[in-house]
C-alpha cells in the first residue's frame, strides 16, 4: 500500500481542487492519505469522506461573493455533514443533470451572503436530503417566501436566526418532520396561518427571541399550528401590560416557557381556564410584574417546578404567600428585583416544596424574622447575599432540617461566603453547644462591625481543613489566632488585615529559594517576634526591610546563608529589642557599624517563653503546591510535605552550629557576622 491509499482518488482530487480556490488554503498535500487531513473525516470501512469542515476558508471582508460549484462537492457521495460557515457564499452553481447528495444530513451556512432569491434557486433541490439546516447571520437581499422550503421535506432542525427578511406566512407548515425551528432576531411581528395549513405535529422547540412579537401572538388561532411544542422562547419581544393567555393555555405539551425581558404586568386568565399541567419551567425575568396581581397571574402555571423572576420591577412589595398555589415549586429566583422587603419571609414556611431560593441583591433590610424556616424540609440552597441584613440569624438556621441535614450536622458544607455584611454581637447570647460536622475549605467573612469588638466564631475551633480564610475588617477581640495555623496546616491564604489584632507574630521562611524581598514587608504598627529568612538565595539590600522592622519589637533576626550584599546598614542599630542577630554566610563588605555595640542584646525570658511556647510555624518540606479556585483546592505528594513544628533557630557558638528549639531561645543572645567580606577593626563590645 502506497502513501496515498486509504482515501478514494476522486475524492482526494476534489478536495485539492477546492483547496486551490480558498483564500486561506488548508495544509493538504497531494500524495498523502486525505482521510488523515485536518477537517476531513472518512468512514473507517469505506474510506469515503463523511464529514467536511470548510468554514472560514475565504476572506469574508475582501471577497464579496463566492459562487460555489455544486460539482465541486458532488464527488463526496457519502457526505453526511458539510460545514461552510463564514465564507461569503452567495450562490451554489448547479449544472443540469447534477446529482443530489442523498446522504447529506447536516448543512451549515452560518455567516454567508445567501439571500432569498439565491436560497430557492441554488440550495433547495441539490440539498433536499438534509435534516438540519443552519443559515444564521446571512446578509439577505430579497425575502424568503412560502415556497422556499418546499424541497426540504426531511428537515428536522431549521435555524434561520438573524436572517431579517422573513415573510410572515413562511412555507414552514409543509415541513411535517420539523422538530426544532429557530427564528430568533428576525423582526418577525406575527405569523399568518394560511387556510388549510396543517400543524407541525413533530415540532418540539420554537425559538422566537428578539423579534417584534406582541400579545397577539398568543391568540389561539396563531399558536394552533404549534400545538405539539414542548419549548417556547419569546424573550426580548414586545409584550406589554396585561397579556391574554387563552391561546397559550392550548399548548398542552408545553414544558418550558420563556417570556423574559419584556414589559409584562400581569396575565389575564379567563374563568374556567385549565392549567398547563406539563409546564415545568417559567421564565419571567426582566418584566414589571404587578405585585397586587402576581398570585392570580401565575395561577395557570400552578404545576411549574422552576420560576425565574429576577430583575423584576414589582409595582408592589411581594410576599412568599404569593407563590403558595405552586405546590410543586422547587426553584425560585428573585435576584436583583425591586420591592422585596423583610415582610416576604414571614410566610416562607408555606413554600414547603422549595429546594433552591435566591434573593441576591434585592436591597432587603432589617433582621431576618424568626419564622418557620424549619418547614422548608427540602431546601438545599439559600442565597441572601448582597442585601442589607443586620442582627442575628434566626436560631432555626442552626437546626434547619430543610437542608440535607441540620446546618451544624451538614457534613457537605465546604464553602461559606458572607462578605460585605455588618457583624454585630448577639444581644442575648447563648452558649454554643452544637459541634459542627462540616469541615470548611474556604470561609470568607470580610465585613464591617458596628460594635467595638467581636469574638472569633466558636465553630472555628473545630475546623482543620481550611485553605482560605478571610476575616478582614472584623474588629476581633483577640490576639493573633495562632491556633488557626496550628489546626489548619493546609492554609494557603489567610487574610486578617484591619482586624485590630493584638500580640506578636513569628514569621519563618527559611530553607526556601527566595531571591529578593519586597520593598515593604510589614505595615505600620505591626508586631513581630522572629523573622527567619536564612538559607535562601536573597541578594537584594536589606535596608528597606530594616525600615519595616523598626518598632516591631523584633527579637530574633536570622538572615544567614544568603547573598546579601553591600555594607551592613546602620539602620540595624534601630532594632533595640534584638537579642539574636545572624548575618553570617553572606556577601556583606566594609566595616562593621560601631553602633551595633550599643545594642544591649538583652531580653526578658519570662515574656519570651510565653510567646515562643504559644507560637508554632508551618514548614514546607519538599515544597510542591498547586492551587486552583474551582478545581482541587490543593495537591500534595503526601501529607509529610507539611509539618507543624515548634519554633527553632540555628546559631553558631564557639565555631559549632547548633539548632535550638522552643523556650531555650528566650535565654540566648548574640550576634554572628562570620563568613562575610568584612574588613577593618571592630569597635564592638559584646557581653553574653
Amino acid at each position: 500500500m502506497n502513501c496515498c491509499e486509504g482515501c478514494l482518488k476522486n475524492e482526494r482530487e476534489a478536495l485539492l481542487a477546492l483547496n486551490a480556490q480558498f483564500y486561506n488554503p488548508l495544509t493538504w498535500e497531494d500524495n498523502t492519505n486525505c482521510c488523515d487531513w485536518k477537517r476531513a473525516q472518512c468512514n473507517t470501512t469505506t474510506k469515503r469522506v463523511v464529514e467536511l469542515d470548510l468554514s472560514f476558508v475565504m476572506d469574508y471582508n475582501r471577497l464579496r461573493n463566492w459562487y460555489v460549484k455544486f460539482s465541486d462537492v458532488v464527488a463526496f457521495e457519502d457526505l453526511k455533514i458539510l460545514e461552510l460557515s463564514g465564507n461569503s457564499i452567495a450562490y451554489f452553481v448547479e449544472y443540469e443533470g447534477s446529482k443530489i447528495l442523498t446522504k447529506l444530513k447536516v448543512l451549515r451556512l452560518i455567516g454567508n451572503r445567501i439571500g432569498g432569491n439565491m436560497l430557492r434557486k441554488s440550495i433547495m433541490r441539490p440539498f433536499s436530503s438534509i435534516s438540519q439546516l443552519y443559515r444564521s447571520n446571512n446578509q439577505l437581499n430579497g425575502a424568503i417566501y412560502v415556497t422556499d422550503f418546499h424541497y426540504l421535506g426531511n428537515l428536522e432542525s431549521l435555524v434561520l436566526d438573524s436572517s431579517s427578511k422573513l415573510v410572515k406566512g413562511l412555507g414552514l407548515l409543509s415541513l411535517s418532520n420539523l422538530e426544532i425551528l429557530d427564528l430568533n432576531y428576525n423582526n418577525i411581528s406575527n405569523f399568518v396561518v394560511l387556510e388549510g395549513s396543517k400543524s407541525l405535529t413533530k415540532l418540539k422547540v420554537l425559538r422566537l427571541d428578539e423579534d417584534k412579537i406582541d400579545g397577539n401572538m398568543l391568540r389561539k388561532s396563531t399558536v394552533q399550528p404549534f400545538s405539539s411544542i414542548s419549548e417556547l422562547y419569546l424573550s426580548f419581544n414586545q409584550f406589554n401590560g396585561a397579556i391574554v393567555v387563552s391561546g397559550l393555555l392550548s399548548l398542552r405539551n408545553l414544558e418550558i416557557l420563556d417570556l423574559s425581558n419584556n414589559n409584562i404586568n400581569n396575565f389575564v386568565v379567563r374563568e374556567g381556564s385549565k392549567s398547563l399541567t406539563k409546564l415545568k419551567v417559567l421564565r419571567l425575568d426582566g418584566n414589571k410584574m404587578d405585585g397586587n396581581m402576581l398570585r392570580m397571574s401565575i395561577l395557570p402555571f400552578s404545576f411549574i417546578s422552576e420560576l425565574y423572576l429576577s430583575y423584576n420591577q414589582f409595582t408592589r412589595a411581594i410576599v412568599a404567600v404569593d407563590f403558595c398555589d405552586l405546590a410543586n415549586l422547587e426553584h425560585l429566583e428573585l435576584d436583583h428585583s425591586s420591592n422585596l422587603v423583610n415582610e416576604f419571609f414571614k410566610t416562607i414556611g408555606l413554600l414547603t416544596s422549595l429546594k433552591l431560593l435566591y434573593l441576591r441583591g434585592c436591597g432587603i433590610t432589617g433582621t431576618l424574622p424568626a419564622t418557620e424556616w424549619y418547614k422548608l424540609k427540602k431546601l438545599e440552597e439559600l442565597d441572601l447575599s448582597e442585601n442589607k441584613f443586620e442582627g442575628s440569624l434566626p436560631s432555626s438556621f442552626c437546626y434547619m432540617t430543610s437542608l440535607p441535614s441540620p446546618f451544624s450536622n451538614n457534613s457537605n458544607i465546604k464553602f461559606i461566603y458572607g462578605n460585605r455584611n455588618k457583624v454585630v454581637l448577639d444581644t442575648y447570647p447563648t452558649l454554643q453547644t452544637w459541634v459542627p460536622k462540616f469541615q470548611l475549605y474556604a470561609l470568607h467573612m470580610s465585613s464591617s462591625t458596628i460594635t467595638k469588638f467581636v469574638p472569633l466564631p466558636h465553630f472555628l475551633l473545630y475546623q482543620n481543613h481550611l485553605v482560605e480564610l478571610d476575616l478582614s475588617s472584623l474588629k476581633l477581640e483577640v490576639g493573633f489566632p495562632n491556633w488557626l495555623l496550628e489546626n489548619n496546616i493546609r492554609m494557603l491564604n489567610l487574610v486578617l488585615s484591619s482586624c485590630s489584632l493584638k500580640g506578636a507574630l513569628q514569621l519563618q521562611m527559611n530553607n526556601n529559594e527566595l531571591s529578593s524581598l519586597p520593598k515593604r514587608m510589614l505595615q505600620e504598627n505591626s508586631s513581630l517576634v522572629m523573622l527567619d529568612l536564612s538559607h535562601n538565595q536573597i541578594s537584594s539590600s536589606i535596608q528597606d526591610m530594616i525600615q519595616d522592622l523598626d518598632d516591631t519589637g523584633l527579637t530574633f533576626l536570622l538572615l544567614g546563608d544568603n547573598h546579601f550584599t553591600r555594607k551592613i546598614p546602620n539602620e540595624l542599630c534601630q532594632l533595640r529589642d534584638i537579642s539574636i542577630l545572624d548575618l553570617s554566610h553572606n556577601d556583606f563588605y566594609g566595616s562593621i557599624p560601631s553602633c551595633l555595640g550599643k545594642i544591649p542584646f538583652e531580653n526578658n525570658p519570662d515574656i519570651l517563653i510565653h510567646l515562643i511556647d504559644d507560637l508554632y510555624v508551618v514548614e514546607l518540606i519538599n515544597t510542591y503546591y498547586r492551587s486552583t479556585i474551582y478545581g482541587t483546592l490543593y495537591n500534595r505528594r503526601n501529607d509529610a510535605n507539611l509539618q507543624f513544628v515548634k519554633q527553632e533557630a540555628t546559631f553558631t557558638t564557639k565555631k559549632s552550629s547548633y539548632t535550638y528549639t522552643g523556650s531555650i531561645l528566650a535565654y540566648m543572645n548574640g550576634i554572628d557576622l562570620s563568613y562575610n567580606n568584612l574588613a577593618g577593626t571592630s569597635h564592638m563590645s559584646l557581653e553574653t
